[in-house]
């Protein structure tokens, strides 16, 4: 702590988003390198679905939700209620209307029990506060 003169930054949502996306969905956020090479993948199997397994479907659809819970995060601190938020409330709440948002494209339920309990323990809210903030 000397050496870098007690000089530590608090986390970002980005830092919560990370955490939370492993634990409750296992989809895990390295770099923007690997993320580049998430996002080509997706492109090719859009593009011709038949030629592609069904861990290569479920790998597009982590993808998406990472993208966007990620955008949802950054777009969070445009608005002046959610920029007063803690950011491990703005992460839990991009991923559950990422999850919704996912859920709509590709009408397939994404949103259960077991999702939203799991995300209540790892982020130690209440679900009435991931509701609003959502």
């Amino acid at each position: 702590m000397k050496v870098i003169q007690y000089k530590i930054h608090a986390p970002t949502v980005l830092d919560f988003l990370k955490v939370f996306l492993v634990q409750v969905l296992k989809i895990e956020i390295k770099n923007r390198t690997e993320t580049k090479c998430k996002e080509e993948f997706a492109l090719k199997v859009n593009k011709v679905p038949h030629e592609f397994l069904a861990e290569d479907h479920k790998l597009v659809e982590d993808f998406l939700i990472e993208k966007m819970a990620i955008y949802l995060s950054k777009m969070s601190m445009h608005d002046i209620y959610l920029s007063s938020k803690r950011p491990s409330l703005l992460a839990v709440g991009s991923i559950y209307v990422a999850l919704k948002i996912c859920e709509q494209l590709k009408k397939k339920e994404l949103i259960n029990t077991y999702v939203v309990t799991s995300l209540i323990q790892a982020s130690k809210m209440q679900e009435e506060e991931i509701l609003d903030v959502s």
